[in-house]
């Protein structure tokens, strides 16, 4: 179910080279990363890696794909992303819970949508 959630197809690009791998330590977990779209064209990618594992860690980083890809479609900004991204987090978050996450706007438009 996690491989579902994570891109099936990576963005071209002129000038880079985009690859991806995933293996994960247990069945199950928090590790994430995506591509994204925003209304500009401009790609954004995000890597993430929710703290704990198993289905309690693979359930927020599913959150957090929702959370991300909603406001990638009205926000332009990582700031703003992040920001509106945080705020919903911190509701339904436990103390000690950490979200590494790192996350990149290429300014180069995609030659081919994934």
């Amino acid at each position: 179910m996690q491989q579902k959630i994570l891109p099936e197809k990576l963005p071209v690009f002129e000038n880079y080279e985009v690859a991806a791998v995933f293996i994960p330590a247990f069945e199950v977990g928090g590790d994430y990363y995506d591509f994204f779209t925003l209304p500009n064209g401009i790609t954004g990618f995000v890597i993430a890696d929710v703290s704990g594992k198993g289905i309690s860690a693979a359930f927020v980083m599913a959150e957090l794909k929702g959370i991300l890809e909603s406001f990638s479609t009205v926000k332009w900004s990582p700031k703003e992303i992040l920001v509106e991204a945080n705020f919903v987090l911190k509701r339904f978050s436990t103390e000690g819970f950490l979200l590494p996450l790192f996350l990149v706007f290429l300014t180069q438009k995609q030659v081919k949508l994934p």
